[in-house]
């Protein structure tokens, strides 16, 4: 359904349009079974996967993993609910949380959510006492196994010290799977499990000669998706079985095609648009059967499926308001995986519309179907993000803002025009820059070629300038006293002050001839940062590599099967995306040093140092001015130009390097999940007026209270963001106040003022529009905004599910008037 039409409702058909924008009864029953689901760990995951570990113990690593995948899913426990359309639980009991002991025995939720950063498991983790006994013989064999103890006894020292002292160094996958993946659901949709088998099987054939590595991996593919196939009729006995059981008419000619839905599919092409719903949610859930990774997304999924929608529309078998219900309910379970209960979004994402590479518009009917069901459902995930172009359909935009004052905060636009070509620019071929998807937090994936992401792989630039301020010393050491007691934080390395974290010293405040020498001497810190990054991540991907494969994923991935090496070996494309999610305290505080001490001396480099020693305790006439210097948000380059010049020095120096795996290149994005509070936290004060302890700006975000020159001038700041820089990803946030939206004709203003700036380079908006009232009361009455959603940064979160700091930090953002 490619067209060119920009102005023109009729694109999309009346009825679509026409969809309202509520659940169903069976969709809000299924919904309230998840919020009304008193989430728990258990056990059954952790104690299948010990038990085929043990079992298979003298198999090739690669058939092992396979094996163990293959045990999971045979006995594992299945159900189906009452009502359900689509099918496949995640865990043992509903909306509960399952053990992923190779990776980690640490408590997750308790790190996501309460920023306990070091909780391990324990028996009281559990409540039925059966479970107590399992993790007891679960935690044996795991202790030394899981990958959090193996990369802790293979990283090097020093790396540890930058790690846990919080600047760089902490690779992903300590705790996690890989994650941060968008694999072949198209592929699983048009072609069926089937023909990858028969691919696979093929290939084997050829390796068995001259490629062992290739043999072992190609039977481990095999097994996988064997596994799969019988997974799936397992499901369709269930149902089956369940047939028998009711008496409900309707519910059994449902079940019926339940079914032999699942005798179809993922086995074979999906026929209807029923089947290749249900192919694309077995596909993901068992993507995260196999691996605990954050960010893995479903992709394009309105390009994919639109071609069965359409057919089975033409042929009368189904309707819109039934595919509606359909996607409501694929949007429902997406809601079941999490860790944590409702605690923790796995930040899954929808990618929805975008142009193709003649600029034609590829958004169809599906496109506005899935918007509306973000919002009929108004759930933390799958995220939203719409592919913004010249060409684009307003009524898509229209109908994000429209959500958007409804309350929903899912949605996120971002722009085709630029992401594209900066895509290019770092070795993308065109045809696959333009089927671009995004994952997680909004970061950009080539689906089913490309592995990256890289949260968990920051440069903690704020720290960096700290300690280039301070010439290379380290003034954290007795910080741990000193923090808020509502944080568990557990660095233990902040307590060893004889080992420095940094063995360079150089200049500090009180030194410096000039903006400039800082600027050298900041780069001369981010050097060594950059090479103790590339080598932490190196060692990190190697271990994944040798102890964690994921032969199910890799079958799902272009070229894995023809290499004959599992996607943690190489793929298509891979990059690391390295996180300055701090980035704009860096811009901020370089506005201030310049305006203040070097420009209007207004302060020396010593009173500056020593204010920011005592937390400018003291030094208040000092504070004001540095707060009133040019900040990020308000169009002045005076604060602006510090991006670039930041960014730059960033890439250059991680630009001396590549990683190993695939020969990948180095990506920079901008993007923190709730890191800014976290990092801000545990950070004393800084050049751009915030005290110890204070939250960073999120991402490439204006400073909460600082961007005060309205709407367009902060847009303008954003759009100075430069694509080719940041293709990884930004995160970009405004809010405005419910006015700005409230009705056609200003929703009409806003949609202008999104294409302007996008018009001028903007890479990324998501908007936050609830009012500081409605915010305050929340704080007061939680059990009144069970369903009030807010954007953090990168992802999503229930305004009751986030800690007092995070709720602050979004109260004080600058409401946007008009």
């Amino acid at each position: 359904m490619h067209n060119t039409a920009n102005n023109a409702d009729s694109v999309f058909s009346d009825k679509v349009a026409g969809l309202p924008n509520e659940m169903t009864d069976r969709i809000y029953n299924l919904k309230e079974n998840i919020f009304n689901n008193e989430p728990e760990w258990i056990t059954e995951r952790g104690r299948l996967i010990t038990e085929a570990y043990q079992k298979y113990e003298p198999e090739h690593l690669y058939v092992k993993r396979a094996k163990a995948f293959a045990h999971i899913l045979k006995n594992r426990t299945i159900y189906i609910q009452d009502g359900e359309l689509i099918i496949g639980n995640y865990a043992a009991k509903h909306s509960c949380y399952e053990m992923y002991p190779e990776y980690s025995l640490q408590d997750l939720p308790a790190r996501y959510v309460n920023f306990k950063m070091e909780t391990l498991l324990s028996e009281d983790s559990f409540a039925a006492e059966s479970d107590k006994q399992i993790f007891r013989q679960i935690k044996d064999f795991w202790q030394g196994r899981n990958m959090r103890d193996i990369s802790d006894s293979a990283m090097p020292e020093d790396l540890v010290k930058l790690r846990d002292r919080d600047f760089c160094c902490n690779p992903y996958g300590r705790d996690e799977g890989q994650g941060h993946i968008v694999v072949q659901y198209d592929r699983v949709v048009k072609e069926g499990i089937r023909a990858i088998i028969d691919e696979a099987q093929a290939r084997l054939d050829e390796t068995r000669l001259n490629d062992p590595k290739g043999y072992h991996f190609l039977k481990a593919v095999i097994i996988s998706l064997e596994a799969v196939v019988d997974f799936a009729h397992r499901l369709a006995f269930k149902a089956e079985e369940m047939i028998k059981e009711t008496d409900d008419e309707s519910r059994k000619k449902e079940l019926k095609t339940i079914a032999y839905n699942l005798k179809v599919v993922p086995e074979f092409p999906a026929q209807n648009f029923w089947q290749g719903l249900q192919a694309a949610w077995l596909i993901h859930l068992l993507m995260h059967i196999e691996q605990n990774g954050f960010s893995i997304s479903v992709g394009r999924i309105d390009q994919y499926l639109y071609p069965l929608y359409k057919k089975d529309l033409e042929q009368g078998l189904i309707d819109e308001k039934f595919a509606f219900e359909l996607i409501q309910n694929f949007y429902v379970k997406c809601m079941e995986l999490t860790i944590g209960g409702l605690k923790i979004s796995l930040t899954q994402t929808v990618t929805l519309g975008g142009r193709d590479k003649d600029g034609n518009d590829m958004s169809n009917d599906l496109s506005l179907m899935c918007i509306k069901a973000d919002r009929a459902t108004q759930m933390v995930q799958p995220q939203t993000t719409l592919r913004w172009h010249r060409n684009i359909n307003p009524k898509l935009v229209d109908e994000i803002l429209e959500g958007t004052y409804q309350g929903q905060a899912t949605y996120a636009i971002v722009n085709d025009e630029v992401l594209i070509p900066g895509m290019m620019e770092w070795e993308v071929k065109e045809e696959d820059a333009v089927d671009y998807a995004l994952i997680g937090c909004n970061e950009t994936e080539i689906p089913g070629k490309m592995l990256g992401g890289g949260l968990c792989r920051p440069i903690v630039v704020s720290r960096v300038l700290d300690l280039t301020l301070h010439g290379g010393e380290y003034r954290y050491a007795d910080v741990l006293a000193e923090l808020a007691p509502e944080y568990d934080h557990q660095w233990r390395m902040q307590k060893d002050k004889k080992n420095p974290v940094f063995t360079r010293r150089g200049k500090k405040l009180g030194e410096f001839s000039g903006i400039d020498d800082i600027l050298e001497e900041f780069r001369k810190h981010v050097a060594v940062c950059a090479e103790k990054l590339v080598a932490a991540a190196n060692i990190m991907d190697d271990l994944h590599a040798h102890y964690r494969p994921l032969p199910f994923a890799s079958s799902l991935m272009s070229g894995c099967i023809q290499r004959g090496r599992d996607l943690m070996v190489e793929t298509d494309y891979f990059h690391w995306a390295v996180g300055l999610y701090d980035v704009v305290s860096v811009v901020n505080s370089l506005a201030a040093i310049e305006k203040c001490v070097f420009e209007d001396k207004i302060a020396t480099q010593q009173e500056l140092l020593d204010a920011i020693d005592n937390n400018w305790q003291g030094y208040e006439d000092l504070h004001t001015y540095f707060r009133k210097a040019p900040k990020f948000g308000n169009d002045n380059d005076y604060a602006d130009k510090y991006l670039d010049i930041v960014s730059s020095i960033c890439i250059e120096e991680l630009g001396k390097y590549r990683s190993l795996r695939s020969n990948g290149t180095i990506w920079l994005e901008a993007i923190a999940r709730a890191a800014h509070v976290f990092t801000g936290s545990h950070t004393k004060a800084s050049p751009d007026g915030r005290r110890d302890w204070e939250a960073m700006p999120p991402s490439i975000s204006a400073q909460s209270g600082t961007d005060t020159s309205g709407p367009t001038a902060l847009l303008n700041s954003y759009a100075k963001t430069r694509a080719d820089q940041y293709v990884g990803g930004v995160i970009s946030n405004i809010r405005f106040h419910p006015d700005l939206l409230d009705n056609s004709e200003n929703r009409k203003k806003v949609l202008e003022l999104i294409n302007a700036y996008f018009k001028k380079g903007g890479v990324h908006i998501q908007i936050n529009c609830v009012n500081k009232e409605t915010l305050l009361k929340a704080q007061k009455e939680p059990e009144k905004y069970r369903d009030l959603l807010v954007r953090v940064s990168g992802y999503v979160d229930y305004w009751n599910n986030l800690d007092r700091r995070t709720q602050e930090e979004i109260i004080q953002r600058t409401v946007m008037m008009g």
